[in-house]
C-alpha cells in the first residue's frame, strides 16, 4: 500500500472496508457507518446510524436521499473511540511497575514507551484469530471482508456502496454457511468458524463471549467491577475464559490467549509462540530441562513466569518486549538523544532515547464557525518548539502514533475532566513525495485498517511530554451527528505509518509470512534423489500433469459450472487463473491513459463476481498486484469494451442500464462513469472500435438512440401491489376505512366503506406498501377520496430503500400543461375534482426500489384519504412466482403469468431482486424435468424485443454448492419455431442477467402468446437446486435511424440526428432491418464488419468492408451466414460463426471458420472448418517446434468435430481447436510433444511490458503427450512421458463399487517395471484405452519394452476390467483387479496370470476367485520365495475357502492361516516371515483395520490399537523402515474426512495441526523417498527422507495437489494434475527398485562392539597363520624338499575300475551304510 503523509496532502488509500468519497473515509463499525476525515491537526468522525438496514436499491438514483436518521441521543461514538483504543490506563505508573520488578524490562522499555493493547469486540477478536491460522494477511483481509458482505448486516449505504457491518454468531451459525465460506476460498476454516458460530449461537449468541470477559474491563456501557486477586496461572475469571475457549473449533492455547488479551480484555494473558519462547529462553533462562521444547507444561511456565514479574497486565507487558525483540524495531533506533520536556509545571527527567533528532511545531487550534457540510474550517496557527524526537529510517518510513493521554503527571492538581492529553511525536519524513522502494510499507498493511477486529496490538511510542486538547463538538452536515477533535495523532492511526508497528507486530508473531504480487514465484525444488529407485514412474487419472514449480500453480482446471477467469500463462507454461468469475468474461482491455500510465485491466462479461469481489458485469484488474477492482453502477451484462488512451476513456457496451444511459456508457480516467452525449442505444450493443480518423463505432442490435428514442407505448405494465405488505400512519378509527388495504385494486374511485382509506381529522400520515420484488415506476396513479369532503391537497413519493424523495410531474388540470412538483419539498398537489376520477403523475427520474411511502401533508376538509393508487412500468416482466404478476384487478385481459410444475417452493427475496422459486430435485427429477416454470410476459406491441432472464445470486440462500444447470427455451412469434435450447449456469453469486434472445416478438392474442419455459438440464448426471425468478421483455420496436452501426466523433459535444453524413450510420440504413452486427475489427486502414445482416440491395451478407467512406463488399457476396467473430492476425482476417460457405456458394470448405487474406482479398478454407457454431477467436502463444513460442490461433465454441480433410482424418473435440498457422493444420492432428490443453478461451488482451491476458477456462499442466502414467526423474527432477496415449474409460456402476472406498478405477491405476536378462518390459494396469504400435486397441493393460514398442495382451477379458494390482514371479506377471472374461474356456474372476517372456497368457490359469463384488487389491511376492500373496475382496479361490487373502505358489491356491475376513486394500511383508494387511478386514470376528500373518505359525493376529487408534479401513500403506516394523497407514475416517498416520513400532502417531488435510482429500498411494539434503529433525520423518502422498489431496492453504511431500512438519504440494476440466489424481508411485532407509544414527552399543573387536582379532590371527604356512612352504621348497609319491605300483588299482552304479546304487535302498 503506498500512502503519503496527511500532513503533506497526499491522498490516502485503502484497499477494504474503508472507503474513500472526496476527503473522507468511510467504515462499518459497531452498528453505524463511521465517517473520517483529517486535516492538519484534528480527527472529525460522524456516525451515521441507518434507519434500516435494506436491501440495496435496484438502479442509481439520480434524486438519492439519506439512507440515515440524525444520531439518537444516547450516542456511545465518543466513548467507543476512548474505549477502543484503550485511553484510559497510565502508561507512566505501568511502565515504572513493570520495569521496577524486572531489569530487563526496565533496559528495553525506554526505547517503545507507548504500546497499547485494544480493546477489541470479543467475536471480531475470535473470528480473526481463527481465521489467522496458517494464514496471511492478504488471504485473511479477503476472508474477513467476504464474511462481512455475504454474512454482516447492511448498515446503509455512501453513494451506491454497500456498507456492512460484521456478521453475529447466529447468522453464521446456518447449515449452509460452512459449504458456502468453503466456496468463498476459507478451506478448513470453514468447518471451525461455522461450528464455532453455531455453539455460541447455542449459548446465547454473544452474550456467552461477554460473559466470560474481565468485569474490571466491560464492554461500553456497562459498570466496572472486580475480578479478583491475581493466582500464578491467573484469575479465575481469565482461566474460565480461557479453557472455554478452548473447547471451541480451530482454538488452540495461543489463540484462546490472543481472544482473551485483544477481546476479553484478560491482561494476564500471555499468548505463546516461537519467539516468545526464545525471549523466554534468553532472559529469562526459561527453557532448561523440562522446559526445552514448546510444549503445554512449557507454555504454562512462560505464562505464569510472566504473571510473576509483570502482573495482572503480563499480556502488554510482555508485548512490549516482544516488540523492542523485533529487528525492524531495532534498526529504527539511531542516534542518542538527551532530551528535556516541560508540561506546565511539570518538568520531566532527562532520559536517554535512541531516536533521530527533529524539531517539531505544535499547532494551536482556532475556534472555527459551524459551516454544515465543510466541517471545520481553516486553522490559524502559531508554533512553538516542543520537544525533539521522531523517526525517520531509510527502511522502514514511520509515523508512530506519540502520545501518553493516561499520565498521573500530567493530571496531578488538574481537573482534566472530558479531555485527552494528546502529542504527536514526530513526522520528520516527507511522506508527500513518490517513496522509493526502500521506504515502502510491508506488504499486507490494509488489512488492518478494516482489521481492528483482528489487529494484535496498537503500537504508540508515545511520549513522555503532554498537552490538553479539549474534545469539541462541531456539527458536519445537516442533522449529522457530533465531530469531535480527539487529538491530532488519531487519525494517524488509520494511516499506514501508524498501523506499520502494530501490523508488523501482528505480521511477526502470528504468521510469519509474507505477502506477494502477482509476479510469479518459483518453488524450491525438493531435492528428491532417487538414484536407488532406477526408474521411477506414476499412474494416475490425469490428461495433463506438472511439477508444482511456481507460487501462482494451481491444480485448479477450467471451471465446469459456467465460470470462466482471467488467466496467465507461467514461465512452465502452465495456465494460472489470477481471478476467477462466477460467470463467463466476454471481453477485455488494457486502460492505459494519456499519459502512458496502465491503470488496469477493464474486465466485461455477464459475471457477479470477480475474484470473490462483488462486481455486477465490470470490474478493473491490476495486473502487478492481482487487485479487483469494481466499477459499480451498471445493472445488465456488458458485452464489448474498448479503451482510447487518446480520450483517457473507456467505452463500454452491452445490455444494461446505468447512470442515465442505457446499453452504452464511458468510464473517464478517475472521473468514474460518464453518460455519453447520445445516453446509449435501445437495443445491445455487441462491438466497438476506433476508426482510422479517431471515431469510435458502435456494433450491436440497436435501431436508435438512448436520448432521441422511446416506446411507442409508455407504462405497459401495472406493478402488482395485493402482494405488498401495506401499512400506514395516523389511521382513522372508522370503521370501514381503517385498513390501508381498501384502496389495492380499486380502480372505480368509489367512496364508502371498505373502498376508501382515511387519515385521523387534522393529522398528516403516510401510506406504504413493501413489495416482495424490486420495481422501477414510470407513471404513478392516484384516486382522491371525496368521502364527507375530505381528501388529499398535497403528497410526496418517497422510494425505498434509497429513502430518496422523488420528484413528479403532472398535468395541471387547469391550465393542461406538463406541471414539476414543487422543487423545494416534492410536494405535489392531488385535485378534489370529483369530475376526474383519478390523476396521473410521471416520475422524472427512473429509480429502482422495493417500497413506497406517500406522505399526505394537507387535506381537503376535514382530513385527508385516497381511494385508490396504481402504479406502471416501461419495463415488461413476467414473474415465477405468479402472486407477484400483473393482478388480475389491473384489467388486463392477457397480463403476465407464469406457471409452475414440480416441487418448487417460494424463496424470500433477500438481498435479491424479488422472491423467487427453488426446486431440490434428484438426479431423476433433473433427468425427467420434473420441475419447470413456463413465463408469459404481457406484450401489447408488436416488435423487437431484447428477452433477459434473470438468476438471484446463490450466496443468497447458500446453495452454491448444489446450483446446476438450467435448460431455457422460447417462442416469441406465432407459427415460429421456438428458439434452439439454451443452457443457464445458475452457480452465479450475486444476481445474474442472461439475453437469451434478441428479435421479433408477437403481441397477445387469443391465438398466440410469447412464453419462455425454464426447466432442468437433463445431462447434468446429479441432483442439483433449480431456482427461477424472472424473465424481462425489453421493447426496442422504434427506430430512429440507425440499423446496428453507429459512428460517434467525441470531439462533437451534443447528438445530430442527421446520420446520412455518417458512412458507417449509412452502411447501416443500407442494411435490411433488423440488422445484428456482432464484430468490428481495423486492418490496415480497413474497418471489417461482421454479423447477422444482409444489404438491402443483395450485394453482400453478413460481412462487408468500410474503407475511404465507403461500404464494399468482400469478394464472392461475403458468407451465407451469420458471423460471431473476427480476429485480426497478419494478413489475415480469420472469422467466425455459423456459415459453411461464401454467399454465392464457390468456396466450399469455410465450415464456422475461415480466414480471409487481406493482401490477395480471397476467402482461405482452414482445413475444412469445424462442425458446429463458433463463438471466439483467440490468438494464444504456444511452443510448437524447438521450444520457439509461436502464435496459434484457438477456435472456441459450440462444435463437436474439427472436420476431416485432406489425410487428416476428423478430430473430436468438446469446442475448442487449436490452429497453426505454419502448419496449416491442426494441432490435434500433428503428432508434436507438445503441452495438452483444454478448455475454452474467451477473450485476450495484450499488456505492454507483461505477458497477454486471456480469460475462459483453458487448462494445460506440464509434460506434452503424457496422459495417466508419467516417468519422473530426479537429475534433473522432471516428468516425461512414457511413450504411450491413453484414454481413460469410464467403468460400470458395479465394478466402481468392487473397489476399495476412494480408489482410483479410471485412467492408469498401477504399474510395475520389469527386468530379467534382456527382457525388459514396464507393465500399465488400470481402465483405458490405448493405442498399440502396430495399430491395433489395447485394453486396460499395456506393456511397453525396452524400445518403446508399446503392446496390449489379447482377446478374452471383458472390456470393463480394471486392474488395480501387479506383481510378477519369474517372468510370470500377475495382475488383478475386478476383472472377468473367459480363457481356454476357463472363467476368469479378479485375477490373471501373463507370461511376459512368450507375450501370452500363461497356461492354466489359476482357479477364479468366488465371491461378491470380486476385486484383487494387493498383490506381493514373499522374500526369497516363489509364494505369492493376492488381496482383495472375495471368498474363495476355485473351490477352496480363501477369504481376503489368499496364497499362489506351484500352480496351486493355499489358504494361509484361517480366521481372516473382509476386503484387504494393501501387504507389506515385515522381515520373511510376517506379513501385514491393512483394509476394512475382521480377525476371528473381531474388526480391525490392520492384522499380521505369521507364516512360521500360520496365524493371523490383529495389530494392537489400530482398532481404535485407526479411525477408519486403511486404503494405502508404507514401510517407514526396512524391515516394515514401522509403517504409514492412510485412509478414510468413518466421518469422512482421511486421515495418515504413522506406526513407530508400539503405537501409532498422530500429525497434529501440521498434518490436517482438507475433507475432500482421498489418499490413494503412499512411498518413503530419499533426499538429497536434510530436513530438521522430527519423530516422524527420519532427516534425508519424506513421504510421498499421492491420490486426490486437498491441501491447507494451497488446495488441490495430486501429490504431496510430507517431511514429518508441513506438507508440500509436488505434482498438479487434471482431468476432463477438473482436478485430476495420482494412484500412485512405482519404481524398478525398492528405497533403502538411511540409518538413524546414533551411537552403537558396548556389546556389539565387543563382538566387533572380537571378530577383527580372529581374522587378523588368521590371515597371519595363512601367511605362515605360505613362508614355511616357500622355505622347504627352497631347501630341496620333494613331495611323497602318491601311488604304489606294488599295490592293487581296481578301486578306480568299480562302476559308479555299484558304488552308488543302493545309496537310496537303506539307511545304514551302503554296500560297496
Amino acid at each position: 500500500m503506498a500512502i503519503g503523509s496527511s500532513r503533506s496532502g497526499v491522498p490516502l488509500t485503502f484497499k477494504i472496508r474503508w472507503r474513500k468519497i472526496d476527503d473522507t473515509w468511510h467504515c462499518a463499525l459497531h452498528g453505524r457507518i463511521l465517517s473520517l476525515r483529517q486535516d492538519a491537526t484534528h480527527l472529525h468522525y460522524q456516525a451515521s446510524f441507518p434507519a434500516n438496514a435494506l436491501e440495496p436499491p435496484t438502479a442509481p438514483s439520480s434524486t438519492q436521499g439519506s439512507t440515515s436518521e440524525p444520531l439518537p441521543e444516547d450516542d456511545d461514538t465518543e466513548a467507543l473511540v476512548y474505549h477502543y483504543l484503550n485511553l484510559a490506563p497510565d502508561l507512566t505508573e505501568l511502565y515504572e511497575q513493570w520495569s521496577s520488578v524486572d531489569a530487563n524490562f526496565k533496559a528495553k522499555a525506554p526505547r517503545f514507551a507507548g504500546i497499547r493493547i485494544l480493546r477489541q469486540d470479543a467475536w471480531e477478536a475470535l473470528v480473526g484469530f481463527i481465521c489467522s491460522s496458517n494464514n496471511n494477511i492478504i488471504r485473511i483481509s479477503q476472508m474477513m471482508e467476504k464474511l462481512c458482505v455475504h454474512y454482516g448486516p447492511l448498515l446503509g449505504y455512501r453513494g451506491s456502496t454497500p456498507y456492512h457491518d460484521m456478521p453475529s454468531p447466529a447468522v453464521l451459525a446456518n447449515k449452509e454457511v460452512e459449504s458456502n465460506l468453503r466456496q468463498l476460498g476459507f478451506g478448513y476454516r470453514a468447518k471451525y468458524l461455522y461450528q464455532t458460530a453455531a455453539l455460541i449461537s447455542r449459548k446465547s449468541d454473544k452474550s456467552w463471549l461477554d460473559s466470560l470477559r474481565n468485569p474490571e474491563k466491560p464492554v461500553i456501557g456497562e459498570k466496572v467491577s472486580s475480578a479478583g486477586e491475581l493466582q500464578p496461572g491467573g484469575r479465575e475469571g481469565y482461566r474460565t475464559a480461557h479453557e472455554q475457549l478452548l473447547a471451541l473449533q480451530g482454538v488452540g492455547p495461543k489463540v484462546a490467549d490472543c481472544v482473551c488479551l485483544m477481546g476479553l480484555g484478560w491482561g494476564e494473558a500471555v499468548p505463546v509462540d516461537t519467539h516468545v519462547w526464545q525471549i523466554a529462553q534468553r532472559d529469562y533462562r526459561i527453557g532448561k530441562g523440562k522446559h526445552s521444547s514448546l510444549t503445554k507444561a512449557t507454555y504454562d511456565a512462560i505464562g505464569n513466569r510472566f504473571r510473576s514479574l509483570w502482573g495482572k497486565e503480563a499480556g502488554w507487558a510482555h508485548s512490549v518486549l516482544f516488540t523492542a525483540d523485533l529487528r525492524v524495531f531495532s534498526e529504527r533506533l539511531l542516534t542518542k538523544v538527551e532530551t528535556t520536556q516541560v508540561q506546565g509545571e511539570n518538568t520531566y527527567p532527562k532520559q536517554e532515547t535512541l531516536v533521530e533528532a527533529e524539531v517539531v511545531t505544535k499547532k494551536r487550534i482556532k475556534e472555527e464557525a459551524e459551516d454544515p457540510g465543510l466541517g471545520p474550517s481553516e486553522l490559524s496557527t502559531s508554533e512553538e518548539p516542543l520537544h525533539n524526537g521522531g523517526v525517520c529510517h531509510p527502511t522502514f518510513t514511520w509515523l508512530m502514533f506519540v502520545q501518553n493521554c493516561g499520565s498521573s503527571r500530567a493530571r496531578k492538581g488538574r481537573n482534566v475532566g472530558k479531555t485527552l492529553l494528546a502529542e504527536a511525536q514526530a513526522t520528520p519524513c516527507d511522506l508527500g513525495a513518490e517513496k522509493s522502494p526502500s521506504s515502502l510499507p510491508v506488504p499486507g498493511f490494509p488489512f488492518l485498517l478494516k482489521l481492528h477486529f483482528i489487529t494484535t496490538i496498537v503500537i504508540c511510542v508515545w511520549h513522555r511530554g503532554h498537552r490538553e486538547t479539549p474534545l469539541k463538538e462541531e456539527h458536519w452536515g445537516r442533522n449529522s451527528s457530533r465531530s469531535t477533535v480527539i487529538c491530532d495523532s488519531v487519525m494517524r492511526f488509520l494511516s499506514w505509518e501508524g498501523f506499520a508497528v502494530a501490523e508488523l507486530v501482528f505480521l511477526i508473531q502470528f504468521l510469519l509470512t509474507s505477502t506477494q504480487g502477482v509476479a510469479f514465484d518459483p518453488v524450491p525444488p525438493p531435492n528428491l534423489n532417487l538414484d536407488q529407485l532406477g526408474r521411477v514412474a506414476l499412474a494416475g487419472n490425469f490428461d495433463s500433469v506438472s511439477l508444482y514449480s511456481y507460487k501462482q500453480q494451481t491444480e485448479s482446471a477450467f471451471s465446469s459450472n459456467g465460470s470462466q477467469a482471467l488467466i496467465t500463462q507461467l514461465p512452465n507454461g502452465d495456465f494460472t487463473p489470477a481471478a476467477t468469475a462466477d460467470a463467463y468474461i466476454k471481453t477485455m482491455c488494457p486502460f492505459v491513459m494519456s499519459s502512458g500510465q496502465l491503470a488496469g485491466v477493464v474486465v466485461g462479461g455477464n459475471f457477479t463476481s470477480l475474484g470473490g469481489i462483488e462486481a455486477q458485469g465490470v470490474a478493473m484488474y491490476d495486473p502487478n498486484t492481482s487487485k479487483i477492482t469494481p466499477l459499480p453502477g451498471l445493472l445488465g451484462q456488458v458485452a464489448v469494451v474498448y479503451c482510447d488512451q487518446d480520450t483517457n476513456t473507456v467505452y463500454v457496451g452491452g445490455d444494461f442500464k446505468g447512470a442515465d444511459s442505457t446499453n452504452a456508457v464511458a468510464w473517464v480516467g478517475d472521473s468514474g462513469w460518464a453518460n455519453l452525449p447520445f445516453a446509449g442505444f435501445n437495443g445491445q450493443v455487441d462491438s466497438i472500435t476506433k476508426a482510422p480518423n479517431g471515431h469510435i463505432i458502435f456494433g450491436g442490435a440497436f435501431t436508435g438512440l438512448g436520448n432521441t428514442t422511446a416506446p411507442q407505448k409508455k407504462d405497459q405494465q401495472v406493478i402488482n401491489l395485493s402482494s405488498a405488505n401495506i401499512s400506514s400512519r395516523s389511521t382513522t378509527d372508522a370503521a370501514g376505512f381503517n385498513d390501508p388495504k381498501n384502496i389495492i385494486c380499486k380502480t372505480t374511485g368509489q367512496d364508502g366503506p371498505g373502498n376508501t382509506w382515511l387519515l385521523e381529522d387534522d393529522t398528516p400520515g403516510f401510506w406504504r406498501a413493501d413489495l416482495n420484488f424490486g420495481f422501477q415506476p414510470t407513471k404513478l396513479r392516484l384516486w382522491n377520496t371525496h368521502q364527507d369532503g375530505r381528501g388529499t391537497k398535497t403528497f410526496r413519493f418517497t422510494a425505498f430503500p434509497i429513502n430518496g424523495i422523488m420528484n413528479l410531474t403532472y398535468i395541471d388540470p387547469v391550465t393542461r400543461q406538463e406541471t414539476g412538483c414543487d422543487a423545494s419539498g416534492a410536494r405535489c398537489p392531488l385535485s378534489n375534482n370529483a369530475s376526474m376520477p383519478y390523476q396521473d403523475f410521471t416520475f422524472v427520474n427512473h429509480v429502482g426500489m422495493s417500497a413506497f411511502q406517500i406522505d399526505i401533508s394537507d387535506w381537503y376538509g376535514d382530513g385527508g384519504g385516497l381511494d385508490g393508487v396504481e402504479l406502471f412500468q416501461d419495463d415488461i416482466y413476467a414473474y415465477a412466482v405468479p402472486s407477484l404478476n400483473e393482478p388480475a384487478c389491473a384489467n388486463t385481459k392477457l397480463g403476465s403469468s407464469s406457471t409452475p410444475t414440480g416441487p418448487w417452493t417460494t424463496a424470500p427475496s433477500g438481498k435479491s431482486e424479488s422472491q423467487y422459486l427453488t426446486a431440490d430435485l434428484s438426479e431423476q427429477d433433473v433427468q425427467s424435468a420434473r420441475a419447470s416454470v413456463i413465463f408469459k410476459p404481457d406484450i401489447k406491441q408488436k416488435g423487437n424485443y431484447s428477452v433477459t432472464v434473470y438468476t438471484p445470486g446463490c450466496l443468497y440462500d447458500n446453495s452454491c454448492d448444489k446450483r446446476g444447470v438450467a435448460n431455457v427455451t422460447g417462442i416469441f412469434t406465432e407459427g415460429g419455431a421456438p428458439i434452439p435450447p439454451l443452457q443457464i449456469y445458475q452457480t452465479n453469486n450475486y444476481d445474474k442477467y442472461d439475453q437469451i434472445y434478441y428479435g421479433p416478438v408477437d403481441v397477445n392474442s387469443d391465438s398466440f402468446r410469447a412464453s419462455v419455459t425454464l426447466t432442468s438440464y437433463t445431462q447434468q448426471g446429479q441432483g442439483i437446486t433449480l431456482v427461477a425468478q424472472r424473465v424481462r421483455f425489453a421493447t426496442t420496436n422504434y427506430t430512429d435511424g440507425l440499423n446496428g452501426l453507429f459512428e460517434f466523433d467525441p470531439n462533437q459535444g451534443t447528438m445530430l440526428t442527421d446520420f446520412s453524413n455518417s458512412t458507417f450510420d449509412q452502411a447501416g440504413t443500407d442494411l435490411q432491418p433488423g440488422a445484428i452486427v456482432t464484430s468490428l475489427v481495423v486492418a490496415d486502414g480497413i474497418t471489417y464488419v461482421g454479423g447477422n445482416f444482409s444489404a438491402t440491395d443483395g450485394g453482400f451478407r453478413n460481412i462487408f468492408a468500410v474503407t475511404d467512406g465507403n461500404a464494399t463488399s468482400l469478394p464472392n457476396g461475403g458468407l451465407n451466414q451469420p458471423v460471431a467473430t473476427l480476429q485480426v492476425y497478419g494478413d489475415l482476417l480469420y472469422v467466425g460463426g455459423n456459415f459453411t460457405n461464401t454467399a454465392n456458394g464457390t468456396v466450399p470448405g469455410l465450415n464456422n471458420f475461415a480466414a480471409y487474406d487481406t493482401v490477395s482479398q480471397s476467402w482461405i478454407a482452414l482445413g475444412s472448418g469445424v462442425r458446429g457454431r463458433v463463438n471466439t477467436i483467440v490468438p494464444l502463444e504456444l511452443n510448437i517446434t524447438d521450444n520457439k513460442p509461436e502464435t496459434c490461433i484457438t477456435v472456441n465454441g459450440n462444435f463437436e468435430q474439427l472436420e476431416a480433410f485432406g489425410s487428416a482424418p476428423a478430430v473430436p473435440v468438446q469446442g475448442f481447436g487449436v490452429w497453426v498457422p505454419s502448419r496449416r493444420n491442426w494441432l490435434q492432428n500433428l503428432n508434436l510433444t507438445t503441452r495438452t490443453i483444454t478448455g475454452k478461451l474467451s477473450t485476450t488482451t495484450n499488456i505492454t511490458g507483461s505477458d497477454p491476458l486471456l480469460a475462459g477456462t483453458i487448462s494445460s499442466q506440464g509434460v506434452p503427450g503424457a496422459q495417466d502414467a508419467v516417468s519422473l526423474t530426479s537429475k534433473p527432477l522432471q516428468l516425461n512421458s512414457l511413450g504411450i496415449k491413453i484414454q481413460p474409460q469410464q467403468v460400470t456402476s458395479s465394478k466402481r463399487k468392487r473397489a476399495v472406498s476412494g480408489q482410483n478405477v479410471t485412467g492408469a491405476v498401477t504399474g510395475l517395471f520389469h527386468k530379467n536378462g534382456k527382457l525388459n518390459v514396464t507393465v500399465i494396469g488400470g481402465h483405458f484405452t490405448a493405442t498399440a504400435s502396430n495399430g491395433s486397441t489395447i485394453n486396460n493393460l499395456a506393456f511397453i519394452n525396452g524400445t518403446g514398442a508399446v503392446s496390449g495382451i489379447g482377446s478374452g477379458l471383458d472390456d470393463d476390467s480394471v486392474f488395480l494390482a501387479l506383481n510378477t514371479q519369474a517372468d510370470i506377471l500377475y495382475a488383478g483387479g475386478t476383472i472377468s472374461g473367459n480363457l481356454d474356456n476357463a472363467a476368469i474372476n479378479g485375477l490373471i496370470l501373463y507370461d511376459l517372456a512368450q507375450g501370452n497368457f500363461a497356461f492354466p490359469q489359476p482357479p477364479a476367485l468366488v465371491g461378491d463384488n470380486v476385486a484383487v487389491n494387493a498383490i506381493t511376492t514373499r522374500p526369497k520365495s516363489t509364494q505369492v500373496y493376492v488381496a482383495g475382496n472375495f471368498d474363495t479361490a476355485g473351490s477352496l475357502p480363501c477369504p481376503s487373502v489368499c496364497m499362489f505358489d506351484k500352480g496351486q491356491w493355499s489358504q494361509p492361516g484361517s480366521g481372516l475376513g473382509g476386503s484387504v486394500a494393501a501387504l507389506a511383508w515385515q522381515g520373511n516371515d510376517k506379513l501385514l494387511a491393512g483394509g476394512n478386514i475382521s480377525v476371528n470376528g473381531n474388526a480391525t483395520t490392520l492384522a499380521n500373518y505369521d507364516t512360521k505359525k500360520s496365524q493371523w493376529t490383529p495389530l494392537d490399537d489400530a482398532a481404535s487408534a485407526v479411525p477408519g479401513p486403511v486404503t494405502a500403506l508404507a514401510a517407514a523402515k526396512d524391515d516394515a516394523s514401522q509403517f504409514w497407514v492412510a485412509g478414510k475416517s468413518t466421518n469422512g474426512s482421511a486421515f495418515l498416520l504413522k506406526y513407530d513400532g508400539s503405537k501409532f502417531q498422530t500429525l497434529g495441526d501440521n498434518g490436517m488435510l482438507g475433507d475432500q482429500t482421498i489418499i490413494q498411494g503412499l512411498s518413503m523417498l530419499s533426499l538429497n539434503e536434510d530436513h530438521d529433525r522430527n519423530d516422524l520423518v527420519p532427516q534425508g527422507m519424506t513421504l510421498l502422498i499421492t491420490g486426490s489431496l486437498n491441501l491447507p492453504n494451497f488446495g488441490n495437489a495430486s501429490a504431496a511431500l510430507f517431511n514429518g512438519t508441513s506438507f508440500a504440494p509436488f505434482i498438479l494434475s487434471t482431468s476432463g476440466g477438473g482436478p485430476g489424481s495420482l494412484s500412485q508411485l512405482f519404481s524398478e527398485k525398492t528405497v533403502t532407509f538411511k540409518s538413524s544414527g546414533g551411537r552403537i552399543a558396548l556389546g556389539f562392539i565387543v563382538l566387533i573387536g572380537l571378530a577383527c582379532a580372529l581374522g587378523t590371527i588368521f590371515l597371519l597363520v595363512v601367511a605362515g604356512i605360505l613362508l614355511e612352504r616357500y622355505r622347504r621348497r627352497a631347501a630341496g624338499y620333494q613331495p611323497a609319491p602318491t601311488t604304489y605300483p606294488d599295490k592293487t588299482a581296481n578301486m578306480g575300475r568299480i562302476p559308479p552304479d555299484q558304488l552308488f546304487g543302493r545309496l537310496g535302498q537303506r539307511s545304514d551304510a551302503p554296500l560297496l
